[in-house]
């Protein structure tokens, strides 16, 4: 409630909804039904309470804080999102954790997409090793992964913000938050490309081998093309900050190259970061530029 309310002051209109502590650890420590009723009947109270901001709840299988959490998978945190039955009420979908889950996020998006219930999406990648939440840069680990979540994406029509969830405890935050959009904007791009090429007529024959072909071509190209658009370089007074020089390559892609261009303020993207495991901030446009990176509202870009 007081996290809606703080919400509405600042002219906001989303909370998004951890609950690091609704679970357990142990068998018959919980009456599971009386607890699941509970966690419903609290959420259906701030949904009527505040009907002007979206409730969105962040499911995870598992963590140090809570070994069991009673919303646990996807699947359970749909149920979950059904029998609130708000229209302020949804979900917020973290790749890691779909992943901590034994979940493909891909699936798992499409499921909630078509619900119209995807509030939101955190991207990063891990190696999904058990109950490992591993927080590493969007892509890095399973880029075919990557590119059917942008493909899917696409595919429900998602409107809502990117958040980064990654934990840049070797590396350069600002460096990897820059790596973060880039690889955003060459997954995304490589997806419209895939649709382009026709992958759904691949996948209407469940050809595994053919829409691996497609999909290294449509991330070949997607890479091609922003090679060709993006140089990275040093900002001279501080070799920690780089900055982006965008040549015209990139804005010179033509729309026969892709099935279409997203409108204005069709992505409002952010970078969540995990400071050295401290706290998880939010950067927006402008503190996204004064870090030395241009940023763009607008992924295509």
């Amino acid at each position: 409630m007081e996290a809606a309310q703080t919400a509405r002051e600042l002219d906001c209109n989303e909370v998004v909804i951890w609950s690091a502590y609704d679970g357990y650890d142990y068998p018959f420590q919980i009456n599971y039904d009386e607890n699941w009723q509970h966690l419903i009947d609290a959420f259906q109270q701030c949904c009527d309470a505040y009907p002007d901001i979206k409730f969105s709840l962040e499911f995870k299988p598992t963590d140090e804080n809570t070994r069991f959490f009673c919303v646990p998978s996807t699947g359970a945190a749909l149920l979950f999102v059904n029998e609130v039955n708000r229209s302020n009420m949804g979900l917020t979908l973290d790749v890691g954790h779909m992943l901590m889950a034994g979940e493909n996020p891909g699936q798992s998006i499409a499921m909630v997409g078509a619900s119209k219930k995807l509030f939101g999406i955190q991207l990063n990648d891990g190696y999904t090793r058990l109950a490992a939440e591993d927080g590493m840069m969007f892509g890095s680990v399973h880029p075919y992964m990557a590119l059917e979540i942008m493909y899917y994406l696409q595919k429900v029509d998602y409107q809502g913000h990117l958040y980064f969830d990654t934990f840049p405890q070797r590396t350069d935050p600002v460096k990897e938050a820059e790596f973060n959009i880039q690889r955003v904007k060459m997954f995304w791009k490589a997806a419209k490309k895939l649709k382009a090429l026709g992958i759904d007529a691949v996948m209407d024959k469940q050809d595994a081998i053919g829409a691996l072909n497609l999909s290294d071509e449509a991330l070949m190209w997607a890479r091609q093309q922003q090679k060709q658009g993006t140089q990275y370089v040093s900002n001279s007074s501080n070799d920690d900050a780089a900055t982006f020089v965008e040549s015209s390559a990139e804005s010179s892609i033509s729309d026969d190259d892709l099935t279409k261009t997203p409108t204005d303020n069709e992505l409002a993207t952010a970078a969540d970061l995990n400071m050295n495991n401290i706290a998880s901030t939010a950067f927006s446009e402008k503190h996204i530029s004064s870090l030395g990176a241009t940023f763009h509202s607008e992924i295509d870009e």
